[in-house]
This record gives structure tokens, sequence and C-alpha cells, in this order.
């Protein structure tokens, strides 16, 4: 035997075994027994060769479109409201391959002595403990305030790296022993946890290690290590992908074989956290999805220990375990984790309850403070001062078809109405503060059918808005959350005020308000819902319509009710927004977006003198197109109790698709003298991927009269015909005309089944010898000319149409005249068209204003 390597194995250890263990290199292949024959020698073990516990896939892989970040399900966002760490705090990271200079983790790193190997992993577990966040670009860690230390991987280096000063809890993310433990390495992590006060957080193991989920995986094996396993946090549980679900231990489930496609799960593990499908860093720059492993769930735990340390340092590393395991979140009521009952720990990891149950540690004086919150940014002070976007968005209020909410949370559904099958409604109410709640604690829904100004149930129960139920809140810990489940029927929408006649969709505006002794409300309640939900953190207001466009589900517009609750009479704007914009076209550029007024509101706007921002007419006077990021309709007065309506519709244009299949429109109700928000609702369009088409039509001459055709779209279509000034001339695929002098005509083809639509653009040279001529007076009283040029024709006459109703009259012309008088003394006042038709076809149209 050569020795190449003769030196103490763990300088400055306490205990008298690792005082007196040392490193031996050596060469040969049976060194080890030779060493245990040798008489200074007790015993020799082999230093396992670590292997590193996740393996990222070379497919850039996206996450399904389901948008709910780990982050999220581990609660971080809202940690963050009370820690993102403190930069005194070290976390080490025992690993390889670190690439320093990456844009998200330059300057996170006090030292790292791994920067030169060839391996990546430790840039892909660092990209969740700690990189650079909220600088628009990469990715978001858990403890990203704090600061990290690396070094290489083996129970030498993480002892070396546990008596650094300021390192609290160390990350190590690889394996180097199968179920029979080392006498050495259960001594050094008995140190590190007992005497260096160090937490050593270990990933336990990707099913496969070792031979098989159920054998031990070691460091994280250890009792002095905290074992971390995975669940899945991409699809709701239950979601038809089977694969990656919230909260699920199985990546794909198969309930008859639980063993397979899952991760480590033994005694020894200690808690769970998202492993399925996360991104982070990874070398030169960029960015990486994980697939599936425990490499990407433990540094995360890490980084949770480093939010602890950052608000009480002074915490003993069993302290910090039993916090992080006595505030998981319970996942073995999903059925899907049943055959793994006590091998997944504690629970799945909950970064809030953690720093909270820290945060109270020192509270001199606890209170109950029980939150409904109005949004994700919501922490729950009041008033809501963090909230921007309107505070009828609400993710602690859901409503679902069926009694899922509890695996489909935060994730909304249209409501049906059915007199027999029943809707649910979810609410989440979260305790932000440091004392558990008594138990006695109350709930209440109530409902309002979309009025964007919501009424409250103490205004009177009618058809328009009621009180859905009241539940009992169970007793919650500090940082604790509870779902509550309310089963609903709702109202019949024939049942509401005629506002558009018969209404073909139920949509409803809810509020959840908490009802306690402990923590009455503070604000009273008031005419108007906004303030009374931003000063109470105690209610909560989801006003939000979906409309899903696809073949399936043909539902174009939303509709809301406009509604003055106050004691006097009062005037209002209507402002009509895209809330998120998107990397590509504006909603307004990509859809023809159109707002339609019921006759109250049509009425008081004409009162208001028509102001409008951002507003195109069309040939409906109570329909105007929405022209801009930001329309308007302005000085709209309405009388106390006065409930009107508006609807809004989405047309996507073919020619202007792109790829973005989620859009959010909000529609604000403001006080017109003082510019406060009185209500608000939004609408969520979530577009399906279609086949295009386009508007094509042809055009034949013949014996003074152009024929045009429209080429069928292959699918249920609308084919309109418009004039140069956009003036609806004929419905139809086929449509004759006999243009008097040369003009543009548009074709518009409309999509029964999901509304998309395309215009094209028609030149036609005049050929026809008849014409319209003036309409005086224009705009007209009770009386007008209307002039003309018919002596060639075998047969004439006018049509005057309302563009509001579609009432129409004809009269027949002297064909040796030029021009008639015509009565408009019985005509109610708006727009009208007028035609003239010569032998059968029509000729010309104008509008005509009637005042």
């Amino acid at each position: 035997m050569i020795v190449k390597k003769y030196e103490k194995a763990f300088p400055g250890a306490v205990s008298s075994l690792l005082e007196r263990t040392y490193v031996v290199s050596l060469n040969g292949d049976d060194f080890v027994s030779e060493l245990e024959n040798l008489t200074d020698v007790d015993f020799a073990e082999l230093i396992g060769t670590p292997e590193f516990l996740f393996e990222p896939d070379d497919t850039y892989y996206t996450d399904g479109g389901i948008g709910f970040s780990y982050l999220q399900l581990v609660r971080a966002n809202k940690a963050w409201d009370i820690t993102t760490g403190d930069p005194k705090v070290y976390i080490g990271v025992s690993d390889a391959g670190i690439d320093i200079n990456h844009e998200d983790l330059a300057g996170k790193f006090v030292y790292a002595d791994f920067v030169t190997t060839t391996s990546s992993h430790g840039t892909w577990t660092s990209g969740f403990i700690s990189p650079l966040t909220n600088n628009d670009k990469g990715v978001s860690g858990i403890g990203y305030n704090t600061k990290m230390i690396g070094i290489l991987t083996g129970a030498s280096s993480i002892f070396q790296l546990a008596q650094v000063p300021g390192v609290r809890v160390i990350n190590a993310s690889w394996a180097n022993g199968c179920d029979t433990p080392s006498r050495v390495e259960s001594a050094v992590y008995y140190e590190i946890r007992n005497i260096l006060d160090v937490l050593v957080v270990a990933a336990a193991g990707n099913g496969s290690t070792c031979g098989g989920p159920n054998h031990y995986v070691y460091p994280a094996a250890y009792n002095n290590v905290l074992s971390v396993s995975s669940v899945g946090h991409t699809y709701p549980i239950g979601e038809a992908q089977m694969k990656y679900q919230k909260d699920v231990h199985q990546r794909y489930i198969d309930p008859v074989n639980p063993e397979d496609n899952t991760h480590q799960h033994n005694d020894k593990v200690d808690i769970v956290a998202p492993g399925f499908d996360l991104r982070t860093t990874d070398y030169g720059s960029n960015y990486k999805y994980i697939f599936h492993r425990t490499s990407s769930a433990a540094p995360q735990v890490a980084a949770a220990a480093g939010l602890i340390y950052s608000i009480n340092p002074h915490l003993t590393a069993n302290e910090v375990e039993g916090i992080l395991k006595n505030t998981a979140d319970d996942i073995y009521w999903i059925p899907y984790n049943y055959p793994y009952l006590g091998k997944l720990g504690s629970g799945r990891l909950n970064v809030f309850r953690a720093v909270k149950e820290t945060e109270c540690i020192d509270e001199v004086n606890p209170i109950i403070d029980l939150v409904v919150r109005d949004s994700n940014e919501d922490i729950g002070i009041e008033p809501n001062i963090q909230t921007i976007g309107g505070f009828w968005k609400s993710n602690d209020i859901w409503i679902r078809n069926q009694q899922d909410g509890k695996y489909y949370y935060e994730t909304d559904q249209t409501i049906n109405y059915n007199s027999t099958n029943p809707n649910y409604v979810y609410v989440r109410v979260t305790n932000y503060g440091c004392e558990v709640s008594g138990g006695n604690d109350e709930l209440t829904l109530s409902w309002a059918a979309s009025t964007i100004s919501h009424p409250f149930p103490e205004d009177g129960i009618d058809n328009t808005h009621g009180l859905v139920g009241t539940k009992i809140i169970p007793p919650l810990a500090p940082g604790q959350e509870v779902i509550i489940e309310f089963e609903w029927y709702p109202p019949n929408p024939d049942d509401f005020p005629p506002v558009f006649g018969s209404v073909d969709e139920l949509n409803a505006s809810l509020v959840a308000r908490i009802i306690s002794d402990d923590d009455p409300i503070s604000y009273p309640t008031s005419s108007n819902i906004v303030n009374y939900v931003k000063n109470n953190n105690n209610v909560a207001w989801k006003n939000v319509n979906i409309i899903n466009v696809s073949p399936t589900s043909p539902l174009l517009s939303s509709k809301f009710f406009v509604y003055n609750s106050t004691d006097e009479d009062q005037t209002f704007n209507i402002e009509l927004s895209e809330s998120k914009g998107t990397a590509n076209l504006p909603l307004y550029e990509e859809a023809e977006i159109s707002i339609k007024m019921d006759s109250i509101i049509y009425a008081s706007w004409l009162m208001g003198d028509s102001s409008a921002d951002n507003i195109k007419f069309t040939n409906f006077p109570e329909v105007k197109l929405l022209s801009g990021q930001q329309s308007e309709l302005k000085n709209i007065t309405l009388q106390s109790g006065e409930i009107g309506g508006i609807e809004i519709f989405f047309n996507f244009l073919t020619k202007k698709m792109t790829n973005t299949d989620s859009f959010e429109y909000d529609i604000v109700q403001r006080d017109a003298l003082s510019g406060n928000i009185v209500g608000g609702g939004t609408i969520f369009i979530n577009k399906s991927n279609r086949q295009i088409f386009s508007a094509n039509a042809q055009k034949e001459n013949n014996n003074n009269q152009t024929f045009l055709a429209a080429n069928d779209i292959g699918e249920p279509a609308l084919y309109n015909w418009y004039d140069s000034e956009g003036n609806l001339l004929y419905t139809g695929r086929e449509y004759v005309i006999s243009p008097e002098i040369s003009e543009t005509y548009s074709l518009e083809v409309i999509s029964n089944l999901d509304g998309f639509k395309d215009y094209q653009v028609i030149n036609v040279e005049g050929i026809s010898p008849f014409s319209l001529g003036t309409i005086s007076p224009n705009p007209a009283g009770s009386q007008i000319s209307v002039s003309y040029e018919i002596s060639e024709a075998d047969s004439a006459y006018l049509i005057i149409t309302s563009l509001v109703d579609g009432t129409y009259n004809n009269y027949i012309l002297d064909l040796n005249s030029n021009q008639r008088l015509i009565d408009l003394t019985n005509y109610p006042n708006g727009i009208y068209l007028v035609t003239l038709v010569c032998n059968g076809q029509t000729v010309k149209s104008k509008n005509l204003i009637k005042n």
C-alpha cells in the first residue's frame, strides 16, 4: 500500500471519536480490511462517492399553463411580508459546480470553493435558496436576502462549513450511503447538531436511489439530519394530466403501483416540499426546468430555516427543526397519499406558518387576527394599501361547479344555475395573529347579481342579492389557514330585473365577512363597498366573470348591473381597461371590444352629453366600440336605488390572433365628482386555439349589377355586408348591388361557434344610373326632404330603418319625381338608416338623426 493522504478528518471536533478520526487515501482495492488489521486502528470505513439527487432533463419544460408556482404552494409570498431574510444569516451549500457570475446569483455567495468543477448541480440548488429576486429576470428564491457559502460534498466538508461563523443551516442535496449508517458520519452529524448547533438539511432520495423508495439514503437518514422528500405542485388534484399534482407524492399517479414514480418515503423522512417540475438557475446565466428530484425540495426547506434564523437568531437547530415540522401542512388527507402514511414526515413545508410562529415567540401582547385577503399583495394590515388592480379579485374566494374546491383551489369556474345541483363556494381564512382563535367565530357569505357595486344583505334580501350562508371557523393557530366550503343554489337568472330582457347566463358578486368578538369589524358598513373592503381585513370581495372563448362554450359577452346604492342621485363614470398587459398585442387590438348599454344607462349617458374617451360609434346607438387601452363612459346619473345594465362583448380577430390564451379586463365604477372608486368587476377571458379562417368574397358584374359572394368558411357563421360609412346593408353569403358610383364595401364574417371574426374590403365600380342625393335637414325635426335620381327605374322606394330596434317603414316613390317629403312626427328620437331601392336592388344608404 502507498499512502497518498493522511490528515485529521474533523479538525476542531469535540467528541473523542471524531478527534481520533483521520482521512487516509491509499492505492489498492481492499485497503479497508488491511487498515483494520493494524494495531492502532479501531475500525475503518470507506467514504462513499456522493451521488447528486437531481438530474436535469435536456428538454426545456413548461408548467402546462396551470401557473401555480411552487412558491405560492409553500406560501413563500406570504412569508416575505414578514421577512425576506437577513444577509447576516449564511446558508451553507454542500455541492459541486456553481456559476457565481450567473445573473441571478452574482454577489449571493460569501465564498464558494467548487466554482471550477464541471457539474452545474450547485448552480441548480442555489437557485432555490437565495437567488437575486425582484430584479425583473430569472427566478425567485425563498430566502432571497440571506447569503450563501459553498463547499464540496462529504461529511468532512460539511463539518468544516458548520464551524464558519454565521452559518446556521447547511443544504446537502446528495447521497453517499445506503441502508447502513456510518459510525463516523453519525457522530459527525450529532456534533454538528448538538455541539455546533447547525441544522443540516438533506435530500431524502429520488426513489431509485439505493434500490427503491423505501430504502434509507444517507446523510438524510441520520437522526440529526432533517430529511426532505417531495410532492408535486403544478396541476390541481384530480387533473386529467395525472402528473405533478399539488401535494401528491407520486409523480405519475398510479394507485395500483404506489411504489412507482415516487421519491424516497420512509420513517426517516421529516418533511416534504415541491420536487417536480421546478425552474431554477443553470450555468451561464441560463435557466432550467427540473422534472423530478429531491435535490430541488431540500434547498427550499434550508431556505425556510434561513428565514426563521433571520427573525430569531437565538433559536437552536432543534427548535428550528421543530418549527418547520410543527407548521407543515397536512397532506395525508389526500387519497393518493394514503399509501405513504407516516412516511412523508409531518407534511408539506409551509413557509408562512413557520416564520409566523417564529415571529410570535417574542410577542408580548398576542392577538387573534382573522383575515380573508383581498389579493396576493394583501398582508392583512388595515387599511389595505398593498392591493393594486382592484379590491374585487380576492384569491381567497373561488367558485366551483362540483365539490372539489380543496383540490382546485384558487381556480374559478362559471356559475351554473340548476335547481337540483348546487355550486360550491370556497373561502380561505388565515390567522395572522399570534394567538390561537377560539373556534366560535363565524364566516358569512353574501351574493349579488353581477353588480359592479355590491349591495349588502342589510339593504334587503330580494331576487338580486342575499345571503349564501354562515359557517363556523375552527380554531386556527398563528399562520394557520382553513378552507371553508359553502353549498350554494344560485337563483334563477330569469328572476333578475329585466335589464337586458332574458338573462342567458348567471354571474354573481360574492362578499365574505368574518364575524368575531375577538376580532371585530373595524370599519362600519357603508354604501361604498370598496372602502368597506379596503378598511376591513376580515372582509373580502370576489366579482369576477369568466368567458371561455371556444367552440364548446359560445358565450362571448359578460353582463353587469350598474347600481346607485347611495341615498341620493349620483353621477358616475365607467372605466373599461385591460388590467394585465401581455407581451403580444393589447387586447383591444387583438379583439373587437364593444359595450352595449341598456335603456337606463344609455338614456342617462345621452343626458350627460354623451361624454366618453376612446370609443367609436356603431350602427346601433347603444353599442360602442372601445378603441384604446382605457375607455370611459362619463356622466351617467342614476337615482337613489336605480339600477341599469351594461354588456361587454369580445370578438377576436383572426388576422390579429396571438398565442396569448388568457386576459383580464376591468370595469370600474367611479364617482364622477370625487373620482373615488365605488365599484368594480373583472372579466377573465380564456381563449382556446382554433383553426384560422379568412373573409374572402368574389364579385361579378352583370347587367348593371354587381354580384358579391362570400366564400363559405366551413362552420356556422354570419356574413354581413357594409357600405363605406359602416352601414349594415345585408346579412347573407350572397349580395347583389347596383352602386351609383364607385364605392368600397366591407364583408364581415363572424363565427357562430366562438365569435372570431375577419373582414375583407371590396372595391366596386359604379355602374348604376340611380343615386341617393341629400337628406335635409339632418339632424331632422318633424319632416325631411330626400332627393334622388330614379328616372330610368321600373320601381323605386325608400326604407327608413331604426338602428335602435330594427323597425322600418317603406315609402314608394314617383318615378317622375326626384324628391320626396317625409313626415317624421311619429318617429322617436334616435338614429335611422335611409335606403334607396330601385328595381329591387339596394342603391345607397345614408344615416339620419331625429332629434
